[in-house]
């Protein structure tokens, strides 16, 4: 059984310092410093567990903008190594990736809810891969956060919704 790793979408990833009733909506913006992590685990055969993690290049996760839209391809590593494929073999995956690409924003969205919103134009991932947009808000220290998100399973406009997070 093949087993493609999955592909995590855009996103805003908010560090929070300040708590306030103000509001900010940001879009997909192109001219913005993205990044790239990725994540990777054993096959639920091998046990499912996290395999590694780190920074990734927005290029090594096969994402990229033309004008002001972005493209995401799932991801494959030109790397026939038995780490990454059973065997060597590139049709059979050896691991699940989880990518993410995202815009960090320290400061200028502290205290404020937020609204991401896009618009899928074209959406022809099959399964397994898998495409989720979604915002991160982190504590001042980093320890915890508030997630929210949405599976990009179909064209048109999305949006998603966070409030200020409110360390415990």
């Amino acid at each position: 059984m093949k087993t493609p790793p999955l592909f995590l979408a855009a996103a805003l990833f908010a560090a929070a310092s300040a708590l306030s009733a103000s509001a900010a909506t940001v879009t997909v913006d192109s001219g913005a410093t993205w990044l790239g992590y990725m994540n990777w685990f054993e096959l639920p055969s091998n046990g499912g567990a996290q395999a590694g993690q780190g920074p990734w290049g927005v290029a090594d996760l096969k994402a990229s903008f033309t004008g002001p839209n972005l493209t995401l391809s799932p991801n494959m590593l030109n790397d026939p190594a038995s780490y990454w494929y059973v065997g060597g073999n590139t049709s059979m995956g050896n691991k699940i990736m989880k990518a993410s690409m995202y815009v960090e924003q320290n400061g200028p969205l502290s205290g404020q809810s937020v609204t991401f919103t896009g618009n899928v134009t074209a959406l022809s991932f099959i399964a397994p891969y898998a495409t989720t947009a979604f915002i991160k808000d982190f504590a001042p220290d980093y320890s915890s956060f508030n997630v929210s998100q949405v599976p990009l399973s179909a064209t048109g406009t999305f949006n998603i919704d966070i409030s200020p997070f409110i360390p415990s």
